[in-house]
């Protein structure tokens, strides 16, 4: 198993706490990140005072799940965008946008609805990339197609919506990647104070919130030294709260009856949590 696996979803996560993020507009199939997002700021939180946004999703009501153009059954997705006519890519000129969508599938019928049935998903799905595009309420997406001749009207309709959609919003970065130095010049921008400051500074603070007990006067905690654990004993001699400004911490052990070495990362982490630490050469949690 790859590390990125693992660690996508809590960078992920990253991006949204560390600016301050409100609302993230997602689709349905990202919807679990936000809830990442929302689990890790509310545990810090909880732990280390307020600091964190609690962040929302923002699902749109259309769009929130474009299926493959090749396959209605199956979600667009990038790991299959190699696919001739699968998916629709942000770079992509507006004359792919045209032929990849004038290929879609559809079905034998000829009525242009929204409808749940699975045999009518292609359609479904042209029905929802058009309306998502236009804005338009489902009514008012039916209506554009009611004298329709049949589906290739429909096409046609979500050819020209795309196109203008991804000229728009496609053109400055094709641009950019067509000329290195402009393409240097905004990576090098993304690098600067301005743009990193606030993060940093958020990152910064939470920092410095793990190091401490915000309960009882933000005392940082200083593990014990560490051990050989071949000569160490097997049971710490004696077991008391941490205190963090004089007062017990206070705070649930995570897992209580474990002991771990105090100078190995389970033994820092267990002390900077607010658990119990040894006064021998041990914590236990």
């Amino acid at each position: 198993m790859g590390a990125g696996l693992l660690d996508y979803p809590v960078l992920m996560a990253a991006d949204i706490l560390l600016y301050d993020t409100d609302e993230v507009p997602v689709g349905e199939d990202q919807q679990q990140h936000v809830e990442l997002a929302r689990d890790i700021a509310e545990r810090f939180n909880r732990l280390h005072g307020e600091l964190f946004v609690i962040p929302a999703a923002v699902i749109p009501a259309a769009g929130a799940r474009v299926m493959g153009l090749d396959d209605p059954t199956v979600k667009m997705s990038k790991s299959f965008a190699h696919v001739n006519g699968h998916a629709i890519r942000i770079l992509d000129e507006p004359d792919a946008v045209r032929r990849v969508i004038s290929r879609a599938v559809t079905d034998s019928g000829k009525e242009i609805r929204f409808s749940d049935d699975p045999a009518r998903a292609g359609v479904n799905n042209l029905l929802g990339i058009y309306q998502a595009i236009t804005g338009k309420p489902a009514p008012a997406v039916e209506a554009d197609f009611a004298g329709a001749r049949g589906y290739g009207d429909l096409k046609r309709g979500s050819r020209t919506s795309s196109s203008r959609s991804w000229r728009r919003s496609g053109s400055g970065t094709r641009r950019s990647c067509r000329i290195p130095r402009e393409l240097d010049r905004l990576l090098a921008r993304g690098r600067t104070a301005p743009a990193r400051s606030p993060a940093e500074a958020r990152r910064d603070e939470a920092a410095d919130g793990a190091r401490s007990c915000p309960r009882n006067g933000a005392r940082p905690y200083t593990p014990a030294p560490a051990v050989d654990s071949d000569t160490a004993p097997s049971r710490p001699a004696s077991i008391t709260p941490a205190r963090c400004g004089g007062a017990p911490c206070g705070r649930t052990p995570i897992s209580a009856g474990r002991i771990v070495p105090a100078g190995s990362r389970d033994g820092a982490r267990a002390g900077q949590e607010g658990c119990a630490v040894s006064t021998g050469p041990y914590s236990e949690r």
